[in-house]
């Protein structure tokens, strides 16, 4: 990913949001959290209180995509960079369909969008104005 200019910045956003949106077992973020694996340096576990739900693992063949695993080693999903919109991530579940799309707010830097199949935003992602290394993710009710 930081080949395409997205950086840590990206990375740290893309990857808080995909495991709050995901079947991970971390329903409501208030105590979730992802963090870097001080063993693996391609790799972010994936806590709530405490405990480990589950991991991201850089795929070791296509560089550019992440995967998303449970406790078991089920792949849960799979991170794509879009090849169209360069500022575009592609979540996709094991069958090969895409489920959601992360993008960059196109008016605020800090804050990226989440949007559904259909194109509808269904989430904001913002970093916590306390916390820097936290994220917020906001329902988003038109």
């Amino acid at each position: 990913m930081k080949s395409r200019g997205m950086g840590t910045y990206w990375l740290k956003a893309l990857l808080f949001t995909t495991t709050l949106l995901a079947p991970v077992g971390c329903v409501g973020w208030e105590q979730t959290r992802v963090r870097k694996n001080p063993v693996l340096p391609d790799e972010y576990i994936i806590e709530k209180h405490g405990v480990r739900q589950g991991t991201v693992r850089r795929n070791p063949v296509f560089r550019d995509q992440w995967d998303v695993y449970d406790n078991t080693g089920r792949r849960l999903e799979s991170i794509r960079p879009n090849p169209v919109f360069k500022d575009e991530f592609d979540i996709y579940s094991p069958s090969g369909r895409r489920e959601m799309t992360i993008r960059k707010s196109p008016v605020l830097k800090d804050e990226f969008d989440v949007l559904d199949t259909t194109g509808r935003r269904t989430h904001r992602v913002r970093p916590d104005p306390v916390l820097p290394d936290e994220w917020k993710i906001e329902g988003y009710d038109p």
